[in-house]
């Protein structure tokens, strides 16, 4: 049986319990509350993007497009998937790039022949303004 009492010394286990542990605080003045955060140089207004998700016309008709919408209108950014049911272009219609918008991400399932990610590649480069490749990329 696998379990995390049976993995961890008790001693370590109580440390990160308490620290951990949720405190609700009430009667705390709550008007000025600030989420915003800067990423990459970018400011977004709280610390949420939509994360990359294949092939999303399968469960809705519009699949990424009402994603990129979302995210356009909350200024959040949007990671798309080299598995999407949507274009990079279609994509970079619906979110066009501001300087003060949320970015648009893209994610690379790399192919084992590498030649044939290059187009893809090039594509969200040319598509996305300013894109910048983040990351590091290991060919096994």
């Amino acid at each position: 049986m696998c379990s995390l009492e049976n993995s961890v010394k008790p001693s370590v286990l109580s440390t990160n319990k308490s620290s951990l542990l949720i405190r609700p605080r009430v009667m705390v003045d709550v008007s000025k509350v600030d989420t915003t955060m800067h990423l990459f140089g970018k400011k977004y207004p709280f610390p949420i993007a939509f994360a990359p998700s294949a092939m999303q016309k399968l469960a809705h008709p519009q699949g990424e497009e009402c994603v990129a919408l979302a995210a356009r209108r909350l200024g959040i950014n949007m990671t798309l998937s080299s598995q999407s049911t949507t274009s990079l272009e279609d994509i970079a219609e619906l979110m066009p790039a501001t300087h003060d918008g949320p970015e648009r991400w893209f994610q690379l399932y790399m192919s084992e022949q590498p030649e044939l990610s290059i187009p893809l590649i090039e594509r969200a480069a040319g598509k996305f303004p300013g894109c910048n490749l983040r990351g590091m990329i290991t060919l096994m």
